[in-house]
């Protein structure tokens, strides 16, 4: 089982609306498809002045191409930006961190840091989440 790091861009969807209000979510993999697999770990990443993870998850579908659900386009700033032939996986939302976000300066201090070649791979464990 591997532990990635998906980035959201509040710019083009709602994240902590979605975070928030699903428990289960849509997440384009433009990189590392062939790598990502039912079951692997998923950390949330928004970018920003607050930037860190925001909540984890599991992969619950190997990637592929999936129409986005109405529910989630919903969240998407432009709908129109969604492209249908995209690659994508469902995310189910384990941990919401919404209120007590791992800032990127915390996970630094911890020697957990802004993982190379994110968003990707990533191979530190989080204490205190499951």
């Amino acid at each position: 089982m591997a532990s990635w790091i998906f980035q959201a861009n509040q710019k083009r969807y709602r994240i902590f609306d979605a975070i928030q209000e699903l428990e289960q979510d849509q997440w384009r993999v433009p990189q590392h498809a062939s790598r990502i697999r039912a079951g692997d770990k998923v950390y949330i990443w928004v970018a920003g002045k607050r930037a860190g993870i925001y909540a984890k998850g599991s992969v619950l579908t190997p990637p592929r191409r999936m129409p986005v659900e109405s529910e989630d386009l919903v969240y998407w700033v432009d709908p129109k930006e969604v492209d249908p032939n995209e690659t994508r996986v469902l995310v189910s939302y384990e941990h919401k961190l919404l209120d007590r976000p791992l800032l990127r300066d915390d996970l630094k201090r911890r020697g957990g840091g802004r993982p190379d070649g994110y968003p990707g791979p990533w191979r530190h464990e989080l204490p205190g989440i499951a």
